[in-house]
């Protein structure tokens, strides 16, 4: 069985968001490296790997780890931009009224990289709760945190 309840804010994440919780947290593997696309990438997945990586990189959530995961999310992105190819020059459906497969593998594929995808902040609302406070002025003791240990505020 699988861990119960929603997954774990990484601590970056948290900091991010100029969390408390952040402090409390330690030996959080970080990301490190810069992810090699791997050899079996097609050369339209490659093309998106090159446009991709730059951005995830820029926002700090890309590293040697995720090597894997981008893979996929390329691969995925790749075919999906194949069904749609395909689909803008043959239409959603045949002759005799069916639906062509490609618009139900597009769909498919749109979902699973809409899921993946949030997990490197692709879309607005994953990127949202990464906003980084760019005041950089220090918070002052509120609530039970501050009170009990103010080296919980930052």
């Amino acid at each position: 069985m699988g861990k119960r309840g929603p997954p774990k804010t990484p601590t970056a994440t948290l900091s991010a968001r100029g969390s408390w919780l952040a402090k409390t947290r330690q030996a959080e593997p970080e990301t490190a490296g810069s992810p090699m696309p791997p050899d079996s990438l097609t050369d339209s997945a490659l093309d998106v790997w090159n446009r991709l990586l730059p951005q995830l990189e820029a926002m700090g959530v890309a590293g040697e780890a995720d090597t894997n995961s981008l893979a996929i999310y390329v691969t995925l992105f790749a075919r999906w931009r194949e069904c749609e190819d395909w689909i803008a020059e043959n239409g959603s459906f045949s002759a005799d009224g069916r639906e062509y497969v490609q618009v139900g593998r597009s769909s498919k594929l749109a979902d699973q990289l809409i899921n993946l995808g949030q997990q490197y902040g692709m879309t607005a609302s994953a990127r949202a709760s990464l906003a980084v406070d760019t005041t950089n002025q220090k918070k002052e003791p509120d609530g039970i945190a501050g009170k009990i240990n103010p080296r919980l505020v930052r």
